[in-house]
């Protein structure tokens, strides 16, 4: 893939989920979970890293086709789709990626990034293979990791 990639990613909130294009993926988490820490679930996001010109254009074909299963809701202030139509979008971008011999760039956001929070409760996003190198640093001795990692009594 030429030039830096773009991020065709679905941002699930349960039932529905958030379908965008984004070159910069950790500043539009950080942003997300400003607005929506609660309601964000990572481990059931992911996103596919693509060019520029295929996730613009596969993203714009989703929404239209798509359309139908738009979800009203009081929470995200842009279009957001009912969880239901995931599994036929995913099949489009397979037939897509086979139409136009492209690789299969399926990868889960969770693998990737992970959500921490600090002293004040806010949320921050680390990627996750600097927390695993940090965890294994400190394996055997994970009284260490717990203390820096403890989770606030006040909650």
């Amino acid at each position: 893939m030429l030039g830096k990639p773009y991020n065709l990613y679905f941002l699930s909130f349960g039932s529905y989920f958030k379908l965008g294009v984004t070159n910069q993926m950790r500043t539009r988490l950080i942003n997300l979970l400003n607005e929506f820490p609660a309601e964000f679930y990572i481990e059931e996001s992911f996103y596919f890293e693509l060019t520029d010109g295929v996730a613009r254009t596969v993203e714009a074909l989703l929404k239209n086709k798509y359309r139908s299963h738009k979800v009203d809701n009081d929470l995200y202030p842009t279009e957001v789709f009912s969880s239901e139509c995931i599994p036929q979008m995913l099949s489009d971008i397979e037939e897509f990626h086979y139409l136009f011999n492209l690789e299969q760039s399926r990868k889960e956001l969770i693998d990737r990034y992970i959500i921490m929070y600090n002293d004040e409760e806010k949320p921050v996003i680390q990627q996750t293979k600097n927390v695993k190198r940090m965890y294994d640093a400190f394996r055997g001795k994970e009284e260490y990791f717990d203390e820096l990692f403890r989770v606030s009594d006040n909650k």
